[in-house]
């Protein structure tokens, strides 16, 4: 077998697009195989791999697209950091350098693995927020022992993946003590294993990230945690980046991170027009699929409106029954729908909620108009004659054309009653002279409003023609 394996291989001498994760752990340019590392030019060769950027722009987006819409579907949270200074993931790696890099193997560029966040935010509540023993087993899972068989932990960490094109840079540190780190626990120490200052420092060229933004995700598993907890693990999460730092050589102030809140704010406010779109679609198909059910309340409305018009009580009060049951009808339908919506995902239980709002507002209004009728019944119920004596009253004076024979026909009905003038009295005749002295006064010109000649009915009138 030849080696390295890409012998013969063609490797471009542009790399500006090229898959800088590739490159670095398959193609690396090593020129002398098995030679010394002091005989490389390291920091040519990474400056020559780190130019353009990394990662696919276009690949980048769908991604965090992706992983944001799976972490809300599962009721989670998400956030964007960024770095404050350089930041190394898997250091620890092989590598030709001696120092590797963890790549994500699809986007191309640094991230940090899920593994390893919830590993950072861990130790974090273990011993800096000091969380209870149970409720870190609970949250993050506990490892199986001779009294148990282990479980999961309550909550998902997604990979912490870029945001945008990450910038590499090579990067260096001087240990000044190597064999000592090296041979410093034998039993005979010498010039060469013990610590002084007569060792010339070794610099160690590396890889590390210049500028990343990193969107990190933590959701519960289904049917498990609580909002409270998810909002105190993100907590932690957001201080042990700041504090902790995460990656390698945090102690020298690598991997520290802060809140991207541009980055942060973009994404949120593209989420919302999706969303808004989404919902827009959503609440679109409800009124297509239910639009037997929510016409009915159109159907209410334009009812009651007829109906109001109509000067027969026994017809509107049939036709106010049938607006009742069909308001009823529609209840069932929406409180049925109102179930249906708890298992719903999130952006379609947005959307049905919006839905609902919709019906309830014309609901409402479906209300008020039958209410509405309910009042004209009153009306005309207020108009009905209660006894023979006043139905038989109220025909003769439908056939009088003007006050006077009005007023006579009136006298005699008081005269019939013992002089006695009750208030249902007074509401039926004064009926028969509102609408004559609408007509008399309208054809004189006298512009008054029906409720003016209300007042003046009770008022003059049966001192004119009745007292």
């Amino acid at each position: 077998m030849a080696f390295p394996l890409y012998t013969g291989v063609s490797i471009p001498t542009d790399l500006t697009a090229a898959n800088k994760s590739l490159i670095f752990d398959k193609f690396y340019d090593w020129k002398n195989l098995g030679g010394e590392l002091k005989d490389q030019d390291k920091t040519h060769n990474l400056k020559k791999l780190i130019s353009g950027g990394c990662g696919e722009k276009a690949a980048i987006d769908a991604q965090v697209e992706s992983m944001i819409e799976i972490v809300e579907a599962l009721g989670g949270q998400w956030t964007v950091f960024k770095n404050s200074w350089h930041f190394i993931t898997g250091m620890g790696n092989n590598h030709p350098l001696e120092n590797g890099m963890a790549w994500h193997h699809t986007l191309g560029s640094p991230y940090l693995a899920g593994s390893g966040v919830k590993g950072l935010v861990r130790a974090f509540c273990e011993e800096w927020a000091s969380w209870e023993k149970e409720k870190v087993e609970r949250c993050f899972g506990k490892a199986a022992d001779k009294t148990s068989q282990g479980n999961a932990g309550d909550y998902i960490f997604f990979d912490a993946i870029p945001t945008k094109r990450p910038t590499l840079t090579p990067d260096v540190m001087t240990p000044h003590m190597g064999k000592w780190y090296e041979k410093g626990d034998e039993d005979r120490h010498t010039f060469e294993n013990t610590p002084g200052d007569w060792h010339a420092p070794v610099p160690v060229t590396f890889l590390a990230v210049k500028d990343i933004s990193l969107f990190f995700g933590v959701a519960p598993r289904p049917g498990r945690g609580s909002a409270g907890e998810l909002a105190e693990l993100m907590q932690a999460l957001s201080d042990a980046l700041e504090w902790v730092g995460a990656g390698a050589k945090t102690a020298s102030g690598y991997g520290h991170f802060e809140v991207d809140e541009v980055t942060l704010g973009s994404f949120r406010s593209r989420q919302e027009s999706k969303s808004q779109e989404q919902i827009t679609h959503y609440v679109s198909r409800f009124e297509a699929e239910n639009s037997v059910q929510t016409e009915c309340l159109n159907e209410i409305v334009q009812q009651a409106v007829i109906t109001r018009k109509n000067e027969d009580y026994d017809t509107a009060r049939a036709e106010h029954e049938n607006l009742k049951k069909t308001l009823e009808t529609f209840d069932v339908f929406l409180n049925g729908f109102k179930v249906k919506v708890k298992v719903f995902a999130e952006i379609e239980r947005k959307a049905a909620e919006s839905f609902i709002d919709i019906l309830m507002e014309k609901r409402n209004y479906a209300v008020e108009e039958i209410e509405k009728l309910e009042k004209h019944l009153k009306y005309l119920e207020g108009k009905r004659p209660k006894t023979a004596k006043q139905a038989a009253t109220l025909d003769e004076l439908a056939s009088c054309d003007n006050l006077k024979d009005g007023a006579r026909v009136i006298k005699n009905y008081i005269g019939g009653k013992g002089g006695r003038f009750d208030e249902d009295d007074k509401h039926i005749i004064t009926e028969f002279f509102i609408e004559k002295i609408v007509l008399i006064e309208s054809s004189k010109k006298r512009k008054r409003e029906s409720k003016d000649y209300k007042k003046w009915v009770d008022a003059e009138i049966y001192e004119k023609f009745i007292g």
